[in-house]
């Protein structure tokens, strides 16, 4: 076998120290994430709660909360998110704004979708939805985590 030369050693070395940095950069990239995402405070609030606040007045103050109820809808929509309707009773068949909130996964977080009739934990971001008419409810956009319950 041939001896490499003095250049292509060089070039090895570089190589292999260039890779080496990349994957510590990585590690600790994916530490600071994974500290933020355990650092955040979600606010247990009710879906009454929620579905009361006014979002001309906006007493709400938490922009991260949690709130569990039941899956009563759930539906893939066209732009890749799924859409789920959380009430605080599993009988609620329809959108009622003062006792369900829609909670959304975005295809850049990805949830499992409940079945409906499963009762869940659900962690996000707070916003009021006012996009069009038929909306005007409280919204967890996006979800960060869902946990079904037994």
């Amino acid at each position: 076998m041939k001896a490499m030369s003095k250049g292509v050693r060089r070039i090895a070395a570089a190589t292999a120290f260039t890779w080496i940095l990349a994957a510590m950069a990585f590690f600790f990239a994916l530490r600071r994430v994974r500290a933020t995402e355990e650092a955040r405070v979600y606010h247990p609030v009710t879906i009454a709660q929620m579905a009361a606040d006014n979002p001309a007045k906006w007493a709400h103050v938490h922009t991260h909360v949690e709130i569990t109820g039941w899956a009563t809808f759930v539906k893939l929509e066209a732009d890749s998110d799924i859409h789920i309707r959380i009430c605080d009773s599993a009988a609620i068949k329809t959108m009622d704004r003062t006792r369900c909130v829609v909670a959304e996964c975005i295809p850049e977080i990805p949830c499992a979708a409940p079945r409906v009739g499963q009762r869940v934990k659900v962690r996000g971001i707070y916003r009021f939805d006012a996009e069009n008419r038929m909306h005007n409810w409280a919204e967890i956009h996006p979800v960060e985590k869902l946990e079904v319950l037994k």
